[in-house]
């Protein structure tokens, strides 16, 4: 059974969503427990959702690369299209690269067709280096960074390079970080040059079973320094985390909409709004609103909706390429608006001599746009 630990905005509504699939909701925040009714479980995680922190919006999908991805056939499958992107190499993954040039003080190491950056300390071209990677490229403008001081992780520990007791910053209570920075200490004896960094299932686990798992992976480290004289060029020596970043489309985001409700009374446009709007009050009160009257749901969505567009004469809109990168557009004055259809009509005009972005068209001062917007489109259409 696939073990889901999930955080973030999305969190009520894909943890309904992983247990009517049959998945096991492990490490369950507090509301989460109370609003499922919940006896939880503290099992180490499989993978992790959680809010994305390199798209605003977006969810991270962390973990064993067979749960992601079997998780996210799960959503493709439920949800349909969307955008996401995959790390082009596991994180923490230990790789035997070779140095392909050195360039700024920065060696460029092959992978096998991945190219990472490490610092330069004397290496040649072609040398064989084992490395770990310490950043993981996932979106197109991103780049693998990697050391090659090994790492090993275990479920709730990862031994690391330079001898430091660290904590995962997921770990809150004061008591249990002291108690795992103490049982850090007196494991140091053990590890050499190596330090310890507890990993946030940590704060789970007995003191017993985080003793052995540091044993095991002294063991592992040493089996790993072993491998490496005798491993094929670009052979994976141990496999790290996989990551996907997922973009929610507008239509993904109403289905997530109607699932939460069907747990809590839920605004639609819910999903939207929270990861834009810092004071979310007014949602709190409409949607405790929904809650005594359910069957106003839309007709009080359509009014929330209309109430928020109503009070701004500007609006900016949030255009995600492919490639991660965002653009900005506008600001704009909404000139037309349908609240039965959650839809607007955004004017733009032009300051400014140019070329449309796309078109190759050029533009001239006081030309203008029109962008129709439409809560579940995964586009926008713009008429120039």
């Amino acid at each position: 059974m696939l073990k889901v630990r999930i955080r973030g905005v999305y969190a009520t509504a894909l943890t309904k969503d992983a247990l009517d699939a049959g998945f096991k909701v492990v490490q369950p925040s507090d509301v989460i427990i109370d609003r499922f009714k919940l006896e939880p479980s503290y099992d180490v995680p499989d993978l992790t959702v959680k809010d994305s922190e390199r798209i605003r919006g977006a969810l991270t999908i962390i973990g064993k690369c067979w749960a992601v991805e079997k998780y996210l056939n799960h959503l493709m499958d439920k949800y349909g299209n969307f955008i996401y992107w995959r790390s082009k190499i596991p994180l923490h993954s230990i790789i035997i690269g070779i140095v392909k040039k050195i360039e700024n003080n920065k060696v460029i190491l092959d992978l096998g067709g991945i190219e990472a950056i490490m610092p330069s300390r004397g290496y040649m071209e072609g040398d064989r280096v084992p490395v770990t990677i310490v950043k993981t490229a996932v979106l197109p403008n991103e780049e693998v960074l990697a050391s090659p001081e090994l790492r090993v992780d275990g479920n709730y520990a990862s031994l690391i390079p330079g001898g430091k007791v660290l904590l995962s910053r997921h770990i809150k209570d004061p008591e249990k970080k002291a108690e795992l920075m103490s049982l850090g200490l007196m494991l140091k004896d053990k590890l050499g040059s190596y330090g310890i960094k507890w990993r946030s299932s940590a704060q789970y686990a007995e003191m017993k079973t985080l003793i052995q798992e540091v044993e095991q992976l002294l063991e592992k480290l040493s089996e790993v320094q072993e491998k490496l004289s005798q491993a094929n060029d670009y052979e994976v020596i141990c496999e790290g985390e996989c990551i996907v970043e997922i973009l929610p489309t507008g239509t993904f985001r109403k289905r997530l909409d109607d699932i939460r409700n069907q747990v809590v009374p839920t605004i639609i446009g819910h999903h939207s709004i929270k990861i834009r709007m810092k004071k979310t009050s007014i949602i709190d009160f409409m949607e405790y609103l929904i809650g005594k009257i359910p069957d106003k749901r839309l007709e009080l969505s359509r009014a929330f909706h209309e109430y928020i567009i109503d009070r701004r004469y500007k609006v900016i809109l949030y255009h995600y390429k492919p490639t991660g990168e965002v653009v900005k557009i506008g600001p704009g004055e909404i000139i037309w608006k349908d609240f039965n259809e959650m839809s607007i009509i955004m004017f733009r005009q032009f300051r400014k001599e140019g070329i449309l972005n796309g078109l190759g068209i050029p533009k001239e001062k006081g030309d203008y746009a029109l962008s129709y917007v439409k809560l579940e489109n995964t586009y926008i259409v713009h008429t120039y």
